[in-house]
């Protein structure tokens, strides 16, 4: 028996799909600013036992992006949630 699918269906799974996309990139986004910060924290850490100043005071003060200024934010909030928590990620 075949399936009947109407648009609205074809719609909502299109959806879906774009919300899966957006989380997964959000996912990774969050992984690399992670991994920028623990690097950065290593080279503090090595500049000061060199007798250097730390090149990082902040490690993560300069490079974090969020985007809840976009005029699309709302359609993909859901997809920017950390997995943990019900509030989006939007700021440090």
């Amino acid at each position: 028996m075949a399936e009947n699918i109407d648009d609205w269906e074809l719609e909502l799974r299109a959806k879906e799909e774009q919300l899966h996309l957006v989380s997964q990139i959000w996912q990774y986004t969050l992984a690399l600013e992670e991994y920028v910060g623990r690097l950065r924290r290593c080279i503090n850490q090595l500049s000061v036992a060199q007798n250097l100043r730390e090149p990082y005071p902040d490690p993560l003060s300069d490079f974090a992006l969020r985007f809840h200024d976009y005029s699309a934010y709302d359609d993909f909030k859901e997809a920017l949630q950390d997995g943990e928590s019900e509030q989006p990620i939007i700021e440090y």
